[in-house]
């Protein structure tokens, strides 16, 4: 893609431009926003404007035009999640974004230097978005101490412009970034103050002399000047500016060798192991039922007032039509149950489960999903499969929505941390600062956005990457599903996941048509910030087999794993499948007496089925199962795949909550307090 630098003339935004091309995309201008009546600095939440008089100059070295625009530092809307607002400065950069267009139309991508940053990258993620601009953020979430070395190594020249935090005097103007000595420093720094080395918290400010991407010319400061911007004693983190009062360029008579660290794979992948093939008979599920129940449309726990969750949908659709259509009618018909319950419809919803017939029909379906989450300000997280539906059944849609405190992880900036979303949802939405569902990962390469051959080990990676973002990680996981196209053997997925110290239990694979982006395999995970309970049992029962595997997180929420599996895999069995379905059943509701939680909490049991099965006769022996005397059942979704795991004959997760119970929980742990 072709390029406009954002270009402040710090480190950041320099290295963002030369990893930019580093990815192969090519660098058309440079801009860049200067403070109002050519002011010294400004003190901006967004954008740095100290040396601001030498960003020409770096423009210059760069070979590329620059493109300026005065701004007055004024930030109006300080949320994470900015929405246009007249007179604040964020406009001021969409402005100056719509004259680059003007000037150059080829662009089609915007350079930010953004690193730790969440305002900062929203900022310009939502510019991106309104001129259908992609943002590349190749420096977000990269480790500091590595970043600032990689930089170092590469050759880059930078000092010391602005200081304004313990550690750091007016005499430290000037220092010289990059160089050994320097980094050391910063690194003690860090461990006493928390000291961000790459500036994050606002440490400081830098402006770079040279850099291999300089090819003929480097900056020289002929006349600086130090400024004291307000009164704090030596030793305290005065706030002090290097004032730049002339500066040139001059010839580069070397070439310094760019040296950046190579990608952060750590040698997991296990896609080269050969297993020897598996062979089972299968397991064959008899019935009489013939029902036409399309499962039930909303089912809400009863927790606290405000804290309650709710699974919506999983229905088969009543009406005929092709994906787009069924999912519309879906998204309406969930909107309408949830407000009917008294929540704020779509706008509740932080993960939804799309299940397509053909996935030819993606970019429709996720047309029509963006369509209905348009008007919120948090999108949920998502999964999507092609699965096998039955006849007229183009598209299922189940969605999981709460009142709770949430929060949400939405990059969508091209990086090396992880991949861009694939449609209008999110990485993550974490409830009550602590349980994070993350969206289905599938093995693509971050900075590229295409396929990669690494497989089950990547898309792991990816999940643990949008994890830690969210204070969570995979070695905390509640609840796993692993979707594997046929020819995909689910061992790599197991494999993978030894390296998070995950048992096979903890992951169910099934075995599906395709995957988006032509992927070998997607993963989802739930998880929580802190090690979870794990309660396993296993039980004959009836003919069949039942393997349990519950995690919940004390007094609030639990993700169950329930397999039906036959008692020998050697030979062909006949199992009854109200029997498997009601040992299902019977498990589920186990799992949640063993996190704590009653019937009530009982919020969704997804359950996956052989493609020969009919969904309608399960969900109607389901809703039989499930029919209490005073509570109403969970919502139920049925899911058709090509075949299980070795050996089961029924699968299914089940999620159960209180989320009052929870955010208790969390406050007594010291975790508590509502954030937006």
């Amino acid at each position: 893609m072709k390029f406009v630098s954002l270009l402040s003339g710090g480190k950041d935004s320099v290295f963002a431009t030369t990893e930019c091309e580093r990815h192969g995309h090519e660098l058309v201008c440079a801009a860049h926003l200067s403070p109002h009546n050519d002011a010294d600095e400004l003190d901006s939440f967004c954008f740095q404007s100290a040396a601001h008089n030498v960003v020409e100059g770096v423009a210059a070295c760069l070979g590329v035009p620059l493109i300026r625009r005065t701004w007055d530092g004024r930030s109006i809307d300080q949320s994470l999640n900015y929405t246009v607002t007249e007179g604040d400065e964020v406009e001021e950069l969409y402005e100056l974004l719509r004259e680059v267009l003007r000037r150059h139309p080829d662009v089609t991508a915007v350079s930010s230097g953004a690193i730790l940053s969440t305002y900062q990258r929203t900022r310009v993620e939502a510019c991106c978005q309104r001129l259908q601009l992609t943002s590349l953020a190749y420096l977000w979430q990269r480790p500091q101490r590595q970043l600032l070395k990689d930089m170092s190594r590469s050759g880059l020249k930078a000092i010391v412009v602005k200081t304004a935090t313990l550690g750091l005097e007016p005499e430290d103007l000037g220092l010289q970034l990059m160089a050994r000595a320097t980094r050391s420093r910063f690194d003690d720094l860090h461990d006493k103050y928390k000291f961000h080395v790459c500036g994050e918290g606002g440490e400081y400010e830098s402006l770079v002399l040279d850099s291999p991407r300089f090819v003929t010319k480097r900056i020289v400061l002929t006349k600086t000047e130090t400024l004291r911007l307000d009164d704090q004693p030596s030793g305290c983190g005065a706030v002090s500016l290097l004032k730049v009062i002339e500066w040139a360029l001059e010839d580069k008579t070397e070439t310094v060798r760019e040296e950046v660290s190579s990608d952060d794979s750590d040698g997991d992948t296990v896609d080269d192991v050969a297993f020897t093939e598996e062979t089972h008979e299968p397991v064959i599920l008899e019935t009489d039922v013939r029902g036409v129940c399309a499962g039930r449309s909303c089912r809400c726990s009863r927790g606290d007032v405000g804290r309650r969750i709710a699974a919506v949908g999983g229905n088969l659709p009543s009406e005929r039509g092709d994906a787009a259509a069924q999912l519309a009618n879906a998204l309406d018909e969930c909107d309408s149950a949830l407000r009917t319950n008294g929540f704020d419809g779509l706008g509740d919803v932080f993960f939804a489960h799309l299940y397509l017939k053909d996935l030819s029909q993606f970019s429709a379906v996720n047309t029509v999903f963006e369509a209905a989450f348009s008007s919120s300000r948090r999108v949920p997280s998502r999964s999507c499969v092609q699965v096998p539906l039955p006849m007229g059944v183009e598209c299922i849609l189940d969605v999981e929505a709460t009142t709770a405190t949430r929060s949400t992880l939405h990059v969508r900036s091209r990086s090396e941390w992880a991949p861009q979303c694939l449609g209008p949802y999110c990485q993550a939405n974490t409830l009550i600062k602590g349980i994070t569902f993350a969206a289905g990962q599938v093995p693509l390469d971050a900075p590229t956005m295409t396929l990669s051959t690494e497989g089950a080990s990547l898309a792991l990676r990816h999940a643990q990457q949008i994890l830690t973002a969210s204070s969570c990680s995979l070695r905390h996981a509640l609840s796993m599903v692993a979707y594997t196209i046929t020819g995909y053997d689910h061992r790599y997925v197991l494999r993978a996941a030894e390296r998070y110290n995950l048992r096979p239990d903890a992951i169910l694979c099934v075995k599906v048509p395709a995957l988006p982006a032509n992927a070998p395999c997607e993963i989802e995970a739930v998880a929580y910030k802190e090690p979870v309970h794990i309660w396993r049992d296993a039980a004959k029962e009836a003919g069949c087999v039942i393997y349990l595997r519950c995690c919940f997180v004390p007094r609030g929420f639990c993700a169950s794993l329930v397999r039906v599996c036959a008692p020998r895999k050697n030979e062909e069995q006949k199992l009854d499948l109200a029997t498997c379905l009601g040992a299902l059943v019977g498990g589920a509701h186990l799992s949640l007496a063993k996190a704590g939680l009653r019937e009530e909490h009982f919020c969704r049991l997804r359950v996956f089925i052989p493609e020969a099965m009919s969904c309608a006769a399960v969900h109607a022996l389901l809703e039989d199962l499930l029919e209490g005397e005073d509570v109403d059942p969970p919502a139920v979704t049925v899911v058709p795949v090509l075949s299980l795991e070795p050996g089961v004959a029924l699968a299914a997760q089940v999620i159960g909550g209180d989320l009052g119970a929870a955010e208790a929980d969390a406050w007594l742990r010291g975790g508590g307090g509502d954030s937006a």
